[in-house]
């Protein structure tokens, strides 16, 4: 736990996520607290490239916490997605909720498929068709509807994926509208 603390970066990273490759429960707690609790957030310039040693931290816990597919991350990774500091890993908390793989994270996922961020929209699109839950199939039936053509695209290719006979009716009307 104090290696999630050390001064120096590397160490920090390579603890987040040594705990997650191992599924190390007792870390969920710490590496949650790491995401919500950042402590420092200064930029290193180096050679005019903005650095976030932080910004590595929370990417290394987000996949740490989505290997050990707890729970209770659900909240905070919620959490984590309004702040918009973190944009930039959007991709890997989605990821990481995703591996919760139950019916809240389903949830929580479908959600985002209503977000007013398009980007955002087709991120949770393409990561359901790796998720194996009826929740998954239903939210990117509805995807197929959505106003953004990218979205529509990744999640008729999400479903494409799916071995699912009952998504092919959907897959079919998308390519008519097209």
């Amino acid at each position: 736990r104090e290696a999630l603390h050390d001064p120096d970066e590397i160490v920090r990273n390579i603890a987040a996520e040594s705990r997650g490759l191992i599924g190390e429960a007792s870390a969920v707690d710490p590496l949650i607290k790491v995401l919500l609790e950042p402590e420092s957030t200064h930029f290193v310039d180096e050679d005019d490239f903005d650095y976030d040693p932080q910004w590595d931290m929370e990417m290394h816990a987000t996949k740490a916490l989505g290997r050990i597919g707890d729970p209770k991350i659900i909240d905070p990774l919620v959490k984590l997605l309004k702040n918009e500091d973190v944009y930039e890993i959007n991709e890997t908390v989605v990821w990481a909720l995703s591996r919760v793989n139950n019916d809240k994270s389903m949830e929580v996922l479908a959600d985002l498929l209503n977000d007013k961020d398009s980007v955002l929209r087709r991120i949770v699109a393409k990561v359901f068709s790796d998720v194996d839950h009826p929740g998954a199939v239903k939210a990117m039936q509805k995807a197929l509807a959505d106003e953004d053509p990218d979205v529509r695209s990744t999640a008729a290719e999400a479903l494409a994926n799916k071995s699912d006979p009952v998504v092919l009716d959907a897959i079919i009307s998308l390519l008519k509208d097209s």
